[in-house]
């Protein structure tokens, strides 16, 4: 895997069928905070899902900072995201599931990353009614036969920015647009206005649609597939 640098981000995709049980590398990066927070998981699915994305977290930051997995001071942010207690330490990342896949992003920069399996069970115009801006629905319905892909598609890229931007839910979704679906570099606008950040859509499998979030800086995307 490449070393984390402020011009690439790093993206690990795992397949939790591949992991189960953990092997001892991963298992042993996890603190007792983790395997509480994991037992609390009503189902073994979603606690071996936490698992798998926590241990690679710690796996991965603990070489970038030089300190044992199991020990790094891992809180949440303000409004939740996951970070590194030691402001001073410019390693980011985050995760995302759906399904079988988990895919965690590693980088210098801030990073966001969402993946969602796509399902022909939900109601696109309900849902993009109360969660995508006007332009965003116009694009979507354009063609139905594309709807539904690029529901899912402004669904993981406008996730992937909450979560880079470390506000989460509490930016509601409707309220910013995201432009340049098409061309696969898209921008954040809100309120007519661009913003600083640069989101990519990911193609890791399929019938699954990701995206990653970063800074409006350069930086390439490497992605490593354990499936």
């Amino acid at each position: 895997m490449s070393e984390l640098s402020t011009s690439r981000i790093v993206v690990v995709a795992l397949d939790v069928r591949r992991f189960d049980p953990l092997p001892p590398t991963l298992h042993d990066a996890l603190s007792d905070g983790d395997r509480a927070a994991a037992a609390r998981f009503r189902f073994p699915a979603d606690r071996q899902r936490f698992r798998l994305g926590r241990g690679m977290v710690r796996h991965v930051v603990s070489a970038a900072v030089g300190m044992p997995a199991a020990e790094l001071p891992l809180v949440a942010a303000d409004h939740g995201k996951p970070c590194l207690a030691d402001a001073q330490a410019a390693v980011h990342f985050n995760v995302s599931h759906s399904g079988d896949l988990v895919l965690v992003a590693f980088g210098n920069l801030p990073v966001g990353i969402d993946i969602e399996m796509q399902r022909a069970d939900i109601d696109l115009a309900a849902i993009a009614g109360t969660c995508f801006s006007a332009a965003e629905r116009s694009d979507i319905f354009l063609a139905p036969a594309d709807a539904q892909a690029k529901f899912f598609r402004y669904w993981t890229c406008k996730e992937a920015w909450i979560k880079a931007d470390g506000r989460g839910l509490s930016l509601p979704l409707v309220e910013f647009t995201v432009t340049g679906l098409d061309a696969g570099d898209c921008r954040v606008q809100r309120g007519g206005i661009a913003l600083p950040w640069r989101v990519r859509p990911l193609v890791v499998r399929e019938g699954y649609e990701a995206a990653l979030a970063s800074t409006d800086a350069p930086w390439s995307v490497g992605l490593y597939t354990v499936t």
